[in-house]
């Protein structure tokens, strides 16, 4: 189990400390805007989750499963999008690395979740799910820097897609 769970979120950390090695090299980076960058990407996983679990009780109780489970699953991104968004916009620093490290966090969280229960999409996730929340969290940071939520949505139409295809 342990190995296996190793090797699953492995491939992440590989990659993240690469960027991050590469951007202590070549920049003058404030060491403590990554660690708060990458640790509040692993820690925003559990309120994504409760929050998920939460509404998916709601839904369960409520409205009987009558919404179909893409509605459901664009509920649950909207609210992972939404706390990356919040996190991304809290930490203070004009650097890229910011939600890489976000979204890179999040990411081995999340494959760690799914690798404790859903082992075989947990082998999928550990190479396709830092891009996707890499590149999501860059398009929120955009959105962040231009002042305008519609990018926001596209975070959410482009991790929906993801899901879609993975799930």
């Amino acid at each position: 189990m342990i190995y296996e769970i190793f090797y699953t979120i492995f491939p992440s950390i590989i990659v993240l400390s690469l960027i991050v090695v590469v951007a202590l090299f070549f920049g003058n980076v404030d060491k403590s805007i990554l660690l708060k960058s990458f640790f509040a990407g692993i820690i925003l996983v559990l309120p994504a989750l409760l929050l998920i679990k939460a509404l998916n009780i709601i839904i369960s109780i409520t409205l009987n499963s009558i919404l179909p489970l893409a509605v459901i699953s664009i509920l649950s991104i909207s609210i992972e999008e939404l706390l990356k968004y919040l996190t991304i916009k809290k930490i203070k620093g004009d650097l890229i690395l910011i939600p890489i490290l976000v979204g890179g966090g999040f990411a081995i969280s999340e494959t760690l979740y799914y690798s404790i229960g859903y082992r075989e999409l947990a082998l999928y996730r550990s190479f396709t799910s830092l891009p996707i929340h890499i590149i999501t969290s860059i398009i929120l940071y955009v959105g962040i820097k231009k002042d305008n939520r519609i990018y926001i949505l596209l975070s959410i139409l482009i991790h929906f897609t993801y899901n879609y295809f993975i799930h």
